[in-house]
């Protein structure tokens, strides 16, 4: 039992008001979720997770590693569903990492996906025609649930609480003997007690109970824990971002915006990694300290520059000036994303940023960090927001300022010769080159290569050079009085993000290790990585 540190209210102010709106969606649905034992259940598992966030860290990121797809997290689930749940309950930590990592505990409020699908699927059958919480879209992406889940600053974690708090109560309700005789204090202690151990484990104490179960809340370190901070979490579930933190400075008349900078500067010194420009968190930043104090903040800590010093930036009156040369009002064009694909506004700049980073991406000449949130205008993360090496590594395109396409990996216009597949037919080595043992395969005929001289070439110029045509219909290569055929080519085919890497002497390795993410981590690297060690295996 333990009273929770200011780290771990500083997470429930944030999650304060999606708890209420969750217990409101969901009781005006006909539930009974109380907000304070929603919120109460995170707060727990988030206090654990800071005995050891790095072990917590790392196994977030396994978890994606191991099950970077859809299809793959669906194989894991269906292989635990098919066990009894003794066995489910057997299953110990190594046995998550080398055989059911769908049982990992993820994000702050230690949700297994596998609970979280079971939970998705009992929400399906519950509201078959409506979607209270907007969680339908996960049926089809739960690479998408897992990567949300994860990340501190989405909801999404609340909204599982909700129903696993739902699925408690009803637990309860139906089977806790003297459930009646309970207060609703009681009640929301033992909601967070089923919420941590899981709806196997209560289970198995009712049949050891022999169906008549009565819990020992008192007994019960989880339920006391609750009871102690119940004050704490009653306060970040009403106010959000509010009298929690003027109690916890002794401030008897509010919370003056001075004393907010101040203890966000506290908490950011002693918890850097809690930073993100996330929408989400900014804008409560902002609601907090205001415009002036996040500029504060962001220059004492040196806050996230996604762009290497000389990138032009377009200005409302047409001219562009180097980024560094920037300041608090200068009105530039950007995206904005109430607006169709492309379309920009003059905004007012009302923050800089500026960071030490060690990895640049060299775009054809733009240098960005691979975690640079970029709207993706083609390809499998199209019209959407997601970090700019996951377009590469996806082969998607990147939106110029007058809407144009760009295939961000050879540069050229989405659409254009250069962006057509050419067919092909190579020797992975000399051997198979001698045997004639060729495989198929097709790549994009403007992709870059390196000449001998070390210069950019792409194959189009290599076929042109050879005197051969390419035909962007077929996707075949003729030579002069020859019929169409497949373009010969020796070694493995290069992949979309060869040449930018090379180029920007970089490695995913590196990238993935130090983890530079504007609050979304890649969904792509870690899954290229394990291809790759798989290709080398076999």
């Amino acid at each position: 039992m333990s009273t929770y540190s200011n780290d771990v209210f500083l997470v429930g102010t944030l999650y304060g008001q999606s708890a209420v709106s969750v217990s409101q969606i969901l009781s005006g649905a006909g539930a009974n979720v109380s907000s304070t034992a929603l919120l109460g259940a995170v707060l727990n598992e988030y206090n654990a997770r800071l005995n050891d966030p790095a072990v917590q860290n790392a196994a977030d990121w396994y978890s994606s590693y191991r099950l970077p797809t859809h299809q793959e997290i669906i194989e894991n689930y269906n292989e635990v569903a098919a066990l009894s749940p003794t066995e489910q309950l057997a299953i110990g930590k190594l046995g998550k990492l080398t055989s059911y990592p769908v049982m990992i505990d993820l994000g702050p409020g230690n949700v297994q996906l596998f609970t979280a699908i079971g939970l998705l699927n009992d929400y399906k059958a519950r509201y078959p025609n409506s979607d209270p919480l907007n969680l339908k879209s996960y049926e089809n992406d739960y690479s998408a649930l897992a990567a949300d889940l994860t990340d501190t600053f989405s909801d999404t974690t609340v909204k599982f609480a909700g129903l696993m708090v739902q699925k408690g109560t009803e637990w309860g309700s139906n089977n806790v003997a003297n459930w009646n005789d309970l207060s609703q204090a009681e009640k929301n202690a033992f909601a967070v007690f089923f919420y941590k151990v899981g709806e196997n484990e209560m289970n198995a104490r009712l049949e050891s109970a022999g169906g008549n179960y009565v819990p020992d809340l008192a007994g019960a370190p989880i339920a006391q824990e609750f009871y102690s901070n119940i004050e704490g979490i009653d306060s970040a579930v009403v106010n959000s971002f509010g009298s929690w933190w003027s109690n916890a400075l002794g401030s008897e008349q509010g919370f003056a915006e001075a004393q907010k900078l101040e203890y966000y500067a506290d908490f950011f010194e002693q918890n850097p990694e809690a930073f993100s420009t996330n929408p989400m968190f900014l804008n409560h930043l902002i609601s907090e300290v205001g415009h002036d104090g996040l500029r504060q903040l962001a220059n004492v800590f040196d806050w996230p520059l996604c762009f290497a010093e000389g990138t032009l930036i377009s200005l409302g009156d047409g001219t562009q000036i180097p980024i560094e040369d920037v300041r608090i009002g200068d009105v530039v064009t950007s995206y904005e994303s109430t607006l169709p694909l492309g379309r920009l506004q003059n905004k007012r700049v009302t923050r800089l940023f500026k960071n030490e980073v060690a990895h640049l991406l060299d775009v054809h000449g733009l240098k960005v960090t691979p975690g640079h949130v970029t709207l993706c205008g083609d390809g499998q993360f199209a019209g959407k927001h997601v970090p700019i090496i996951d377009i590469l590594l996806s082969d998607g395109a990147l939106v110029r300022e007058n809407g144009d396409l760009i295939r961000m990996a050879i540069n050229k216009p989405v659409g254009s010769r250069e962006d057509q597949f050419v067919q092909v037919s190579y020797a992975v080595d000399a051997d198979a080159a001698r045997e004639g043992n060729l495989q198929s395969g097709k790549m994009r005929v403007g992709t870059l290569l390196f000449d001998r001289d070390d210069q950019p070439v792409s194959v189009l110029d290599c076929i042109q050079a050879e005197g051969m045509t390419f035909n962007p219909k077929t996707g075949l290569v003729t030579r002069a009085g020859g019929s169409p055929e497949p373009l010969y080519f020796f070694g493995e085919l290069p992949r979309p993000e060869d040449y930018i890497l090379r180029r920007s002497r970089e490695t995913l390795e590196g990238i993935l290790t130090d983890g530079e993410w504007e609050g979304t981590p890649s969904q792509l690297v870690g899954q290229r990585l394990r291809q790759t060690y798989s290709l080398k295996l076999h």
